[in-house]
């Protein structure tokens, strides 16, 4: 099998053990075949609105021999009407959704809330907009009960969450920056909010020995500082 990039890693790291997976926006169906191929889970459904990525995932699957424990599904999020019967008759799966910006991969979920019920887990990979998915899953029934984040070797941040059904209350710097990433001292999150306080104060400097007056950028940046230092406040053994 495919060696599997470090952030596709950590969000397999994620994910427990289930009767079966789906994987929106699937791709190459990567993380579908490795779910299966490690006994993860024992199908998965990948699914994705594109035909492109749709045919790859086929072929990958069929060359690890799995064609008859990974079904694939085109539509946009749960959206497939095959998918959609599949979900009927399971209960206790895990939704894995990775790669996609914050806002669209909200707006999977809320379109997706009927379908919710038929799974444990979800495992969640937004790469911005966190905090949309996360206040997401505190107003609709779910709790981060763990988390991850890296820099891979081009220094891009990834982060990567999973929720269980369960209550849930966010601060606005967890929301932002994660409540179990926050609460366990997470290095790479550290690091991130230290390299982007570094960047805003450049950008401040910036704008101001420019003398230009974007008051609204500014008031953003210091929202954004202020939020970063209580979220070092919460850090176990780290200061602003």
């Amino acid at each position: 099998m495919k060696q599997l990039p470090q952030r596709m890693e950590m969000v397999l790291s994620l994910c427990g053990r289930a009767p079966f997976a789906v994987d929106v926006g699937c791709d190459h169906a990567y993380l579908s075949i490795a779910l299966v191929d490690r006994g993860i889970a024992d199908e998965a459904m990948a699914t994705d609105i594109f035909a492109g990525p749709l045919w790859h995932a086929k072929a990958n699957i069929e060359k690890e021999g799995y064609s008859d424990r990974i079904s694939v599904h085109q539509g946009d999020g749960l959206g497939s009407e095959n998918l959609r019967k599949k979900l009927a008759e399971r209960n206790g799966g895990i939704l894995l959704i990775a790669g996609m910006g914050g806002i669209l991969m909200r707006r999977i979920l809320m379109e997706a809330l009927p379908y919710l019920p038929h799974f444990s887990q979800l495992v969640l990979q937004p790469q911005s907009d966190a905090d949309r998915v996360r206040t997401f899953l505190a107003e609709y029934g779910f709790t981060i009960d763990r988390e991850d984040a890296m820099h891979d070797r081009a220094g891009h941040y990834y982060e990567a969450v999973h929720a269980v059904p369960g209550k849930m209350s966010l601060r606005d710097a967890e929301a932002l920056y994660g409540p179990y990433l926050i609460r366990t001292g997470n290095s790479a999150l550290a690091g991130h909010i230290e390299r982007q306080r570094k960047i805003n104060a450049s950008i401040r400097e910036n704008l101001l020995v420019r003398r230009v007056r974007d008051t609204s950028r500014l008031i953003g940046l210091d929202i954004e500082e202020e939020l970063m230092k209580e979220a070092l406040r919460m850090m176990p053994g780290k200061t602003e």
